[in-house]
C-alpha cells in the first residue's frame, strides 16, 4: 500500500495552530467565567469563548479539508487508475516561501480520447536537482496522474517516478 507524499503544508499549519488557539481560548474564557461571579465573568464568557469558538471552528475545517486531502490522494495511488500525461512546464511559485525559497511545481498536460486537454499541477517541491531545472530535462517525460474513474478533477500527480 503506497502512500501520497505531501509533507507539511501551509494548511496543515493553520488548521492546527487555529484549533489549539480557539481551545485555549474557550478554556481560559470557561475558568475565568467559573472564577469571576458578577457580569465581568460574563464578559469574559462572551468574548473569549465566542472567539475560541471560532478559532476552533476554523481550524477544524481546514484541518478536515487537508485530511480528507490526503486520504483522496492516498485512495487514489492505491485504486490503480491512471492517465499518462506529458510535463509541459516545471515553474517556481513566487507567492508562497518556505525557508527563504520559492518551491517547485510540475504542470502536466493530457489530451483524453475526445481531444480535450487537461492540465494537473504536482505537489510543492523544495528541492528539484539543479541539473533537472537547468537541463529542462523533465519536460516531455511521461508521469502518471491517479485519476477518480469518472472524474478528472480530482487526481493525484505521481512526480517521484521521474525524479
Amino acid at each position: 500500500m503506497r502512500k501520497a507524499k505531501y509533507g507539511i503544508t501551509a494548511m496543515l499549519i493553520i488548521g492546527i495552530v487555529f484549533t489549539l488557539i480557539g481551545g485555549i481560548e474557550c478554556i481560559c474564557g470557561l475558568i475565568t467565567f467559573l472564577c469571576v461571579s458578577d457580569d465581568l465573568g460574563y464578559l469574559f464568557l462572551y468574548i473569549f469563548v465566542g472567539n475560541g469558538l471560532l478559532f476552533f471552528i476554523l481550524g477544524v475545517l481546514f484541518l478536515s479539508y487537508e485530511i480528507n486531502r490526503r486520504l483522496r490522494a492516498n485512495r487514489l495511488l492505491n485504486s490503480g487508475n491512471f492517465v499518462l500525461a506529458e510535463i509541459s512546464d516545471v515553474t517556481m511559485q513566487y507567492f508562497v516561501r518556505v525557508g527563504f525559497r520559492h518551491p517547485y511545481i510540475i504542470l502536466c498536460k493530457y489530451q483524453d480520447a475526445l481531444g480535450e486537454i487537461h492540465t494537473f499541477k504536482s505537489r510543492e517541491l523544495l528541492h528539484i536537482h539543479r541539473s533537472i531545472l537547468s537541463g529542462r530535462s523533465l519536460l516531455g517525460q511521461k508521469v502518471k496522474v491517479y485519476v477518480e474513474d469518472k472524474n478528472l478533477k480530482h487526481y493525484y500527480v505521481d512526480i517521484d517516478e521521474v525524479l
